[in-house]
């Protein structure tokens, strides 16, 4: 089946809720998605976390939620709401499952390191972790998996970076209808290839 009705319903009960004043923008699940003006880099025993809020997320397939350049580096939801895969540096082995996760509701979700040990966390919360040593991780881009033909719907609400227990990059989107979201901490800027003026939606 088609996940079309699904997003069209999500996009519905955002336009008719929340206030007036605050919109974020909705991915179509086809084109669009965040390219970042670079890649950020974590290098290797760095204690960091990198967090995106988002919500509407279908649960028919695995979609990415940040990712590389290559398949080396991923954060993707799992398929029927079943938790969230990851690749680390071309490393396979963080993963969250057996989860019960509405991917179409808000949630925070985080990858982070203290130590040694690696942590995938959902809305502040560690549902997994390792201790192991990584390379260098890398990412790049948001809603869009690291081929050139998947692509995540659902709404972005933030980005952010600390490394070495610092906020080195932080971008709130909700800089209506421009197509680059410019940050409020860091030089990092997130284009929304594929923007439209019609993706934002209240919320």
């Amino acid at each position: 089946m088609s996940v079309l009705p699904r997003r069209n319903k999500f996009k519905a009960a955002l336009i008719t809720g929340g206030s007036a004043d605050k919109y974020a923008p909705l991915f179509d699940g086809l084109t669009q998605y965040v390219q970042l003006s670079e890649v950020i880099s974590i290098p290797v025993g760095v204690d960091f976390e990198i967090s995106v809020v988002a919500s509407g997320i279908p649960a028919d397939a695995q979609y990415s939620i940040m990712s590389g350049p290559s398949i080396a580096d991923f954060y993707r939801t799992r398929t029927a709401n079943d938790g969230i895969q990851t690749s680390l540096a071309g490393t396979y082995g963080l993963n969250w499952t057996g989860a019960n996760n509405d991917t179409l509701l808000k949630h925070k979700y985080a990858l982070k390191r203290v130590g040694e040990d690696i942590s995938i966390a959902v809305d502040g919360i560690e549902r997994s972790t390792r201790s192991t040593t990584v390379g260098t991780i890398a990412i790049d881009r948001l809603m869009r998996s690291w081929t050139s033909s998947i692509y995540t719907a659902g709404v972005v609400y933030s980005l952010e970076v600390s490394i070495g227990g610092l906020i080195t990059t932080s971008i709130a989107f909700n800089q209506r209808n421009a197509a680059v979201q410019l940050p409020a901490v860091g030089t990092i800027s997130a284009t929304i290839v594929n923007h439209t003026n019609a993706m934002w939606v209240k919320v």
